[in-house]
């Protein structure tokens, strides 16, 4: 470890401290596993009569615009650039962070379980997506009804009991924050209940849950420059100690999600990452410091998070430039407990354009194979648990094309030892350029709806 990255380690541990010893002197969380406020897990719409932010079902990491037809696109060549990229990063940091770890005196030893085999014991993955994720819903009364803005109804425990009968045994929360603070960033405690009630609907269920800071990359808290370097590791110290401290009485079955897609939001590339671009180069730095910033917080916030498998993300999530050599893994003072993020919507013509293909055919496959053997390399291979927490295909009205995906896709990546976590935005229109319809549950009737997809992914 070089000397600027103790130096950074040291003051993120002591923003950890002090912002610790803040919420105990003030009493902004009550800590624990614990009873959630009730009223509210009433069913509900919101109304986005007039709203400028993003129509019902839109991800905004996929664009609002449905245009950013280079967003984690792998070539349909056999010899892309994204096969060089994996080619040159095979001499990785991965070893290099985990001997790092290894020598360190202070490291604490838990050899129960390896991260790959740990990754393995996740199963099969489903997002609650569109829900407690959504932002900016300037149409809605109360930030309470944020969690049914966009998704149109909020979570039940009948719904990830259905979930988890369809046969997922592992469920992703994206959750936004940034809409939920105060301006000293102490979260609403009404918020933190309710996320914490959803979480323990699947945490109750005996699920892997991984919970992660989703829509809060913008200018205003996190963002990945040098200029708004300072702020966003305040940011990510304040948001993830109170995280961290609530849910520190919870076993390995809770993962903790540095950020959600990192990027260059509202710049030209956003969706691309270019390692001949400086400010890609200066993106790709500040990601890695925050993602330290984050295991540091996380590990001194105490209880079981000395010991939490925690999920780290690259550039944007995207495989390319996370397997690129200048993505770096975090020093850790506990061993083998990094894990590594990666959203395949591969390739973007078939599974994330509404106008483009669809049909899944061969070079299709070629796509998804070049990006999982890439990961497979630089991570797995080293040692390194991946789990790819977003992936899927749009509805275009080719529930048979998308079943081929879901299945081809699926147990590729099982068989290279990774976790996938299928996309679900409670949307089931055809796409077009303002809905993309990824919705494979209903959220309301608890019901599954794609059935032979479902089926696909889990048989």
């Amino acid at each position: 470890m070089n000397g600027g990255r103790i130096e950074k380690r040291i003051i993120s541990i002591l923003m950890a401290a002090m912002l610790s010893c803040s919420m105990f002197l003030y009493g902004c969380d009550n800590g624990g596993k614990g009873t959630a406020a009730s009223g509210l897990q009433s069913e509900g719409t919101g109304d986005q009569e007039g709203s400028t932010e993003a129509p019902r079902g839109i991800r905004s990491d996929l664009g609002y615009d449905g245009s950013s037809s280079e967003k984690n696109d792998a070539s349909s060549t056999e010899n892309g650039p994204a096969e060089s990229t994996a080619e040159n990063s095979i001499e990785n940091d991965a070893e290099d962070v985990q001997e790092e770890a290894a020598g360190n005196d202070t490291a604490t030893e838990v050899d129960d379980i390896s991260s790959v085999e740990f990754v393995k014991s996740m199963g099969y993955g489903w997002n609650l997506g569109n829900a407690l994720d959504a932002t900016n819903c300037s149409w809605v009364g109360d930030k309470m009804d944020y969690e049914g803005a966009w998704c149109g109804v909020k979570a039940t425990p009948e719904l990830i009991e259905a979930v988890n009968k369809a046969g997922f045994n592992t469920i992703r929360i994206p959750v936004s924050w940034h809409d939920h603070i105060d301006s000293d960033y102490t979260i609403d405690s009404r918020w933190m209940d309710r996320v914490q009630e959803v979480v323990d609907y699947a945490y109750d269920r005996d699920m892997y849950v991984i919970l992660d800071v989703h829509h809060d990359v913008t200018e205003d808290y996190y963002y990945p420059t040098k200029d708004k370097l300072e702020q966003s590791e305040l940011y990510m110290v304040a948001v993830w100690s109170q995280i961290s401290k609530r849910f520190a009485d919870y076993d390995e079955k809770l993962i903790f999600e540095s950020i959600n897609e990192p990027r260059l939001v509202g710049r030209n590339n956003e969706w691309w990452y270019d390692k001949n671009v400086p400010e890609c180069l200066e993106a790709m730095e500040c990601i890695n410091e925050c993602n330290q910033i984050f295991v540091d917080s996380v590990r001194n916030s105490g209880g079981k998070n000395k010991e939490r498998f925690l999920i780290v993300a690259s550039y944007d999530d995207a495989y390319e430039p996370t397997v690129d050599a200048g993505f770096k893994l975090p020093s850790d003072n506990v061993n083998d407990r990094l894990l590594v993020a990666v959203h395949m919507y591969l390739p973007y013509d078939f599974a994330g354009n509404p106008n483009g293909t669809t049909v899944f055919d061969d070079n299709a496959k070629r796509a998804n194979d070049t990006a999982l053997n890439a990961v497979y390399d630089r991570f797995v291979a080293k040692g390194v648990g991946v789990v790819i927490d977003e992936y899927g295909a749009m509805n275009k009205g080719n529930d048979d094309q998308r079943v081929l995906y879901y299945d081809y896709f699926t147990k590729a990546a099982k068989e290279l030892g990774m976790c996938t976590v299928a996309w679900d935005n409670n949307v089931f229109e055809v796409s077009t350029d303002s809905t993309q319809g990824f919705g494979l549950i209903d959220y309301g009737t608890k019901k599954v709806v794609k059935t032979e997809i479902i089926d696909a992914i889990v048989k």
